[in-house]
């Protein structure tokens, strides 16, 4: 069997990318967001996506997806704001080719915007840019890539609703972009047009943004701000104890998150409504993360609106929300648990 690199998750959809650089996709596919070069019905187990190129590296959206290798980057699915990079199409089943000047280290697509981490260190967005989420010291969206201004040494980028931050390679968060719940972390909610520090934390080592929030991982210690839970704080929130563990990993959903300890249980929290903290929680959810049995040998973790997966021993589970196929389980009946996914690779 060919090993599994990496597990993505959209809004409603999931993929895995296969060490041999082929992408398997299932669930949503409205847009052409599964790169199977047609936009459809849902996919209920993975599917080749054989419109696609073996890719280095892959990132999904809300009803699109983004990919790169050391020749080209690329973007397919829905276009209404220009998130997939200078295609003039409402619609593009099959990539687009997106120009940069460099090449990729890491790209981050959210609902609206997309940003791109290039092996420069140079960060470049496009896409709706009404909140000022491009970076470029304006207001206005552009379909085209444009640079990132006032930041340097950027070791990742993650993508909000409309927001946008970095994590840089001494451990410090900027952000940039909408601000009316606090995401950004300055302290306030203005909308910003530049990169701003997080003056807060220090010595960060993950980083995800998701709808109107952000988290971090410091030590061993998760923050959130923005929206969380019932409130809106604009400087990080510690969300549960300080576990003194390594994290190796944060991803958010729509309302919630988890985050995967070096040697431990996958932990999630938030919202349980659809199953998505594994019956750790109920449809209250839970405030501060609750591991899950079964998922100490996790290498890869992805969350979608409210669904999860992960790359567990070499094989694919999911659990939570399963209306779209997401799950990739068939019409098989989901457990309140890690769902095995219906594949052989």
């Amino acid at each position: 069997p060919v090993a599994l690199a990496v597990v993505r998750a959209g809004r409603n959809s999931s993929a895995v990318l296969l060490s041999d650089g082929r992408v398997f996709s299932w669930g949503r596919n409205d847009f052409g967001q599964l790169g199977i070069g047609n936009a459809g019905a849902d996919e209920k187990v993975p599917v080749h996506a054989s419109a696609l190129p073996k890719l280095d590296g892959l990132t999904l959206g809300d009803g699109y997806g983004c990919g790169w290798n050391a020749q080209e980057a690329l973007c397919w699915g829905t276009n209404l704001t220009g998130q997939l990079g200078g295609s003039q199409l409402a619609v593009s089943p099959t990539p687009y080719p997106v120009v940069l000047p460099g090449s990729v280290a890491t790209m981050s697509a959210g609902k609206t915007h997309t940003c791109a981490l290039l092996s420069s260190g140079e960060v470049m967005c496009w896409g709706l840019g009404t909140s000022g989420q491009l970076g470029d010291n304006g207001f206005s969206s552009s379909d085209t890539p444009v640079a990132v201004s006032n930041i340097s040494d950027v070791d990742d980028v993650v993508v909000g609703q409309e927001h946008t931050c970095v994590l840089t390679k001494a451990g410090d968060v900027f952000c940039w972009g909408d601000n009316s719940y606090g995401q950004l972390g300055t302290g306030d909610k203005v909308p910003l047009g530049l990169p701003s520090n997080t003056p807060a934390l220090t010595n960060v080592t993950t980083l995800d943004a998701d709808g109107g929030r952000t988290c971090a991982t410091a030590g061993g210690q998760l923050f959130c701000w923005g929206i969380v839970e019932f409130s809106t704080p604009t400087l990080p929130m510690p969300i549960g104890d300080d576990t003194g563990q390594t994290f190796l990993a944060l991803a958010l959903g729509e309302m919630h998150g988890c985050v995967m300890p070096l040697g431990d249980w996958v932990s999630c929290w938030g919202d349980d409504t659809f199953g998505q903290i594994a019956g750790g929680g109920d449809d209250n959810g839970f405030f501060a993360p609750v591991g899950i049995a079964g998922t100490q040998s996790t290498s890869s973790l992805a969350t979608g609106k409210s669904h999860v997966c992960a790359i567990i021993a070499q094989q694919v589970y999911c659990w939570g929300a399963r209306a779209s196929g997401q799950l990739g389980i068939g019409d098989a009946i989901e457990l309140d648990e890690p769902n095995l996914v219906l594949k052989t690779w």
